[in-house]
């Protein structure tokens, strides 16, 4: 799904003016300090969550994260603006934002 979608993004590029660097370099990337969680929406409709573990700019993409799905093993470059729910807990927020604990009995 996410090498997937990364080729139908880079297909689909228009070419810019950077030199000669193709569409798709990738020119920078740094490392989170923490490891991130976002959902993507694939190119055959399912929403999936996966492990995001750097951030950096991709020529004709910047900003771009690495996003990892352990469903399938891919990885992939992907633009930061298809990444939604960006979040540090690999589970969505419940209730407003709040989480709930389990009651010691």
């Amino acid at each position: 799904m996410l090498l997937a979608l990364a080729k139908k993004l880079l297909a689909g590029a228009a070419k810019p003016d950077y030199g000669n660097l193709p569409v798709g370099t990738l020119t920078s990337s740094d490392e989170y300090a923490q490891l991130h969680y976002g959902d993507v929406d694939g190119i055959d409709g399912v929403t999936r969550t996966v492990e995001i573990d750097r951030t950096g700019n991709m020529v004709g993409f910047s900003p771009v994260e690495r996003c990892i799905d352990r469903r399938t093993g891919e990885i992939a470059w992907i633009p930061t603006a298809l990444v939604v729910n960006l979040r540090t807990s690999p589970f969505p927020f419940v209730d407003g934002g709040t989480t709930r604990t389990a009651r010691r009995r």
